[in-house]
């Protein structure tokens, strides 16, 4: 597998809610799709498949926020070399 430089996604962080880690976020940024139907959980232990359980509470990100969120991506999108989509995937499977 080629390797990810993740350290570009540390532009994420500021929307990461308190109490919540960068796969939380992502799973929440799906969820308030209406498109999204269906999302397969994994982790690497118990506790980070309960953590990740826990963004069903949580409320929506929000409009603006989504809107934040959908720039920085197509910024990263526009880097050379950018994996945005790939990377997408690899927090999902984290």
């Amino acid at each position: 597998m080629e390797e990810v430089d993740f350290t570009k996604f540390a532009l994420f962080e500021r929307f990461i809610p308190e109490g919540v880690n960068m796969v939380g976020l992502a799973l929440r940024y799906l969820l308030d799709y209406e498109t999204t139907h269906t999302i397969v959980l994994g982790g690497r232990s118990v506790e980070a498949y309960r953590k990740a359980m826990s963004v069903f509470e949580m409320e929506p990100l929000g409009r603006d926020m989504q809107k934040e969120l959908n720039k920085l991506g197509k910024k990263l999108e526009g880097r050379k070399g950018s994996r945005w989509s790939h990377a997408k995937n690899l927090l999902l499977n984290i």
